[in-house]
C-alpha cells in the first residue's frame, strides 16, 4: 500500500522487443553461478549415490542470484524423476492486466504472479486464440484449430465454435490413436499421472468426450463455457424447460471424478456455494499433497475460472480484499466499476496462486517441478461484470488483433532454471498454445518426441531446448523454433502470422480500448465491418499501420494468402455444430431431458451426456 502522497509507479515500462543484454549485474550472477557450480559438482556423485541408496527424490542446495531486483535464492535439486508440471491457465486476462499493467500495479494487485515472472522465464511472444473453446482445443490437441473443426469464418462469429452446456459436438476422436490429447501423451509416452481442475470446455455430450475418458485420471470442474462463480449455475442456461413435459430445472454445471466406483453425476452438489477460485486452489493443494507422497511424476492442468465474465465474481470473497488499499488505488486511478471489480477479483486469484507457490517452495523442494502460466485469450473490456484490458494492443477477446491473441505467459522453476542460472530471462521465440505437447515431452526427457508427433497431423513444436539457451533470447532468434501460426482459416477468410507479418483477411475490424471508459456490452463494441489487414509486427506491434493495400507488400500478401488457402485445402475438417436447446429435434430434447433429469435432486440438474453422435476423424 502506498504512503501518503506517493505515486503508484510500475517497475517496468512497456517493452515491445528490446534485445536481451547481459548487464554488469548479470555478469556477476553468471560468475557466481560458475563458481557455485564448480563447488557444487564436487559433491554431486556422493549426493546422487546417497539419493539412490535412500530412494529419496533428491537433495537441495542454493546459490545467491541477483538480477537487479530482490530475487529469491534458486533451489538446486538433484532429481531422480521427471519434473512435476503445474499448468495454470487463467481466463480472459490480457496484456494490460498483470506485470505490464498501466492501472493495476503488480506490487499491490498481483505480487505473487510477478515474483514468478521475475524469477522465471517470461514468454514475450506467446499467443493463444481469441475464443475460449478454440484456445483450449489448440492447447490440448497440439493442432491449429482448422485441423479440428474449430476454425471460423467472419460471418459465423462465436456461436458455432464455442462449446456450451448443451452443445452437440466436441473435438473429434481418432480411432487410430494418432490424435491423442495432451494428457494422453503425458500418460502413455512419459508416464505421468494426469489431473484436471477447472474449465473443460471441449465437449461432454457423449461419454467418450468426457475429460476422464480423454486422458485425465481425475477431474473437478465444469464442462461448459462459463458458470456463476458461487452457485455454479450454467452461464446463460440458469433455468430451462426440458423434455415433452417442459419441466423447469436449474442447470448446475459442476462435476467431480476420482474413480468409477465413487462417481455420481450430482457429486458436484457438495461444492455449491463455494467460490471457484478458492475451490480450485484447494483442490490443487489437495492433489499436490497426494503427489508429494508418490514417486510418480504428476501433471496438473489447473484451468481457473477467473477471470471469465460471469456473475458472482466477488461473492463471498470481497471480504478478503484490502478495502483500504483499493480505496486508495481507486482514488489514484479512478477506475470504472467493472475495472475495479476485475482488479479486486484478480488480487484474490493472485493470492490463491500464491498459496500454491508457497506450497511448492516449502513442501515440494525435494522434487523438480515446473509451473507454467498463461491466459487462454485476451481480456474483454466490453464485459458485463469484470473487464480485462489489452492496451497498448489493438482489439479484445473475440477479435483477431493482437489484443485478443497475444497473452501474458511465463514458466517458473527454481530447480530446473535455478541450477542453470537462467532466472529472470525473457524468451523471444514465437510460441503458441499448440506447442505445449511437444515442449512437455521435452521437459519429461522423451528422447524421440518427434516420432510421437506426426508432423502431418500435429503442429506442436518443442521450445524447451531453446528456452534453456541464452542465445535464443536475442531478437534475431525469434523465429528459430516457430515461424508460422495459423490462427483461423475458412474457405474465404484467414488469420495467419508468418515471421514478422500478420494477415487478417476478411474478418471484422476492432479498435483500442481504454481502461478509463465503461464500454457498452459486447454487441456494441464491434464495428461490424469486414476488412483486410497486413501488419509488420516487429515494427508495428500495436497494429496501427495497415500495409495490405500498399503495392510494395503485394508479394507478402499473396504469399500469406497462398499459405492460408493451401493449409485450409489440405488440412481443414468441417462438421455441423448444433445445440440441443436451439434444436427442434424431439430426439435430442427428450434425450437431454432424460440424461439431465437423472439425478437425485428434483430442482437442480447436472449436464450428464445425452448420447449425441460421436465424431470420428476417419469419417469426416
Amino acid at each position: 500500500m502506498r504512503k501518503k502522497g506517493e505515486k503508484y509507479v510500475r517497475l517496468r515500462s512497456f517493452d515491445v522487443d528490446d534485445e536481451y543484454e547481459i548487464s554488469d549485474c548479470e555478469q556477476k550472477r553468471w560468475s557466481s553461478v560458475l563458481l557455485a557450480s564448480i563447488g557444487f559438482s564436487l559433491g554431486v556423485c556422493i549426493v546422487v549415490i546417497g539419493a539412490i541408496v535412500s530412494e529419496s527424490f533428491g537433495t537441495q542446495g542454493s546459490i545467491a542470484v541477483t538480477d537487479g531486483f530482490a530475487v529469491e535464492k534458486a533451489q538446486i535439486s538433484i532429481s531422480m524423476k521427471k519434473p512435476d508440471i503445474i499448468h495454470i491457465v487463467v481466463d480472459d486476462i490480457g496484456q494490460n492486466d498483470l506485470w505490464d499493467s498501466d492501472d493495476l500495479p503488480f506490487q499491490s494487485v498481483s505480487p505473487n504472479i510477478h515474483s514468478m515472472v521475475l524469477n522465471g522465464i517470461e514468454l514475450k511472444n506467446y499467443y493463444g486464440q481469441s475464443y475460449c473453446t478454440p484456445a483450449r482445443v489448440a492447447l490440448l490437441t497440439g493442432k491449429f484449430i482448422h485441423r479440428t473443426g474449430f476454425s471460423y469464418a467472419s460471418s459465423h462469429h462465436y456461436g458455432d465454435i464455442e462449446i456450451f452446456v448443451d452443445s452437440n459436438y466436441s473435438v473429434p476422436i481418432d480411432p487410430t490413436g494418432q490424435s491423442q490429447l495432451l494428457p494422453e501423451f503425458l500418460k502413455s509416452v512419459a508416464g505421468y499421472s494426469t489431473h484436471m481442475i477447472g474449465k473443460w470446455n471441449l465437449g461432454h455430450c457423449t461419454e467418450a468426450y468426457l475429460p476422464w475418458n480423454r486422458g485425465f485420471d481425475t477431474f473437478l470442474g465444469y464442462f461448459g463455457d462459463g458458470i456463476d462463480y458461487v452457485n455454479h449455475v450454467s452461464n446463460g442456461e440458469s433455468s430451462i424447460n426440458l423434455g415433452p413435459d417442459q419441466i423447469e430445472v436449474e442447470v448446475m454445471d459442476f462435476m467431480e471424478y476420482e474413480d468409477e466406483a465413487s462417481f455420481s453425476w450430482d457429486a458436484g452438489m457438495k461444492y455449491k456455494n463455494e467460490h471457484t477460485t478458492i475451490l480450485f486452489t484447494n483442490a490443487a493443494l489437495k492433489r499436490l499433497r497426494k503427489t508429494r507422497e508418490t514417486k510418480s511424476s504428476t501433471y496438473i492442468y489447473l484451468a481457473y475460472h477467473g477471470l471469465h465474465d460471469d456473475e458472482q465474481a466477488l461473492t463471498h470473497i470481497e471480504r478478503d480484499v484490502d478495502l483500504k488499499l483499493w480505496k486508495s488505488l481507486d482514488e489514484f486511478f479512478n477506475y470504472t466499476d467493472r475495472r475495479l471489480n476485475f482488479g479486486k477479483a484478480l488480487s484474490i486469484l493472485d493470492s490463491e496462486i500464491g498459496l500454491i507457490l508457497d506450497y511448492m517452495k516449502e513442501e515440494m523442494h525435494r522434487r523438480d517441478y515446473l509451473i507454467v502460466f498463461h491466459s487462454d485469450n485476451g481480456g474483454s473490456p466490453c464485459a458485463r461484470h469484470i473487464c480485462g484490458n489489452n492496451m497498448p494492443y489493438r482489439g479484445m477477446k473475440f477479435s483477431d488483433f493482437e489484443g485478443a491473441l497475444k497473452v501474458p505467459a511465463f514458466m517458473y522453476s527454481p530447480t530446473l532454471f535455478g541450477k542453470r542460472g537462467i532466472i529472470g530471462r525473457k524468451y523471444r521465440g514465437l510460441m503458441h498454445h499448440v506447442d505445449w505437447i511437444a515442449t512437455f515431452l521435452q521437459v519429461a526427457g522423451v528422447p524421440d518426441y518427434h516420432a510421437q508427433l506426426n508432423a502431418t497431423t500435429f503442429d506442436s513444436v518443442g521450445h524447451w531446448n531453446a528456452l534453456l539457451d541464452v542465445a535464443v533470447s536475442l531478437k534475431s532468434e525469434k523465429y528459430a523454433v516457430r515461424d508460422t501460426i495459423y490462427f483461423s482459416l475458412s474457405d474465404d477468410s484467414y488469420v495467419i502470422r508468418q515471421d514478422n507479418f500478420k494477415l487478417i483477411y476478411g474478418y471484422e475490424n476492432d479498435t483500442w480500448y481504454s481502461t478509463k471508459t465503461e464500454y457498452e456490452h459486447l454487441s456494441n463494441c464491434y464495428s461490424g465491418l469486414t476488412d483486410y489487414y497486413l501488419f509488420d509486427l516487429d515494427l508495428d506491434p500495436t497494429e496501427t499501420n495497415n500495409l495490405f493495400y500498399h503495392s510494395e507488400y503485394r508479394h507478402i500478401r499473396e504469399k500469406l494468402l497462398t499459405a492460408g488457402r493451401n493449409a485450409y485445402s489440405d488440412q481443414a475438417i468441417v462438421f455441423e455444430k448444433t445445440r440441443v436447446l436451439n434444436d427442434d429435434s424431439a430426439y435430442y430434447n427428450s434425450s437431454l431431458a432424460y440424461a439431465w433429469l437423472n439425478s437425485s435432486s428434483t430442482s437442480i440438474k447436472f449436464p450428464a451426456p445425452w448420447d449425441c453422435n460421436t465424431l470420428y476423424l476417419d469419417v469426416l
